[in-house]
């Protein structure tokens, strides 16, 4: 019955719901993420990520997929370029701290 309640979850697009119900879930988490972060919610997305990190690694020992470290990337990237953006500084160098890893 809880595999096929997933499973239906997984049909409509309830990501968020499915993630509460399997957190290790990385393929509900993953896509949860990226909703979170098309939204402009980036802080929800990462602490998202975070919250399938400790999932896999407590119930399956593991770590996740490239994909998740990919997104991870991606939303610490932007962050570090809306914050120097927002502080004046230009991403134009790596040289730039927080600009790190940023293509600016």
């Amino acid at each position: 019955m809880r595999q096929l309640h997933q499973e239906l979850l997984r049909r409509s697009g309830r990501w968020g719901e499915l993630a509460l119900a399997d957190p290790a879930d990385e393929e509900a988490s993953l896509a949860r993420a990226r909703q979170l972060a098309d939204s402009g919610n980036r802080g929800a997305a990462l602490r998202q990520l975070e919250r399938l990190e400790r999932a896999l690694r407590r119930e399956l020992g593991v770590s996740p997929g490239p994909a998740v470290a990919s997104l991870r990337a991606e939303l610490l990237a932007s962050d570090a370029h809306r914050d120097a953006a927002s502080s004046g500084e230009s991403c134009s160098s790596a040289a730039t701290p927080s600009c790190a890893g940023s293509t600016g």
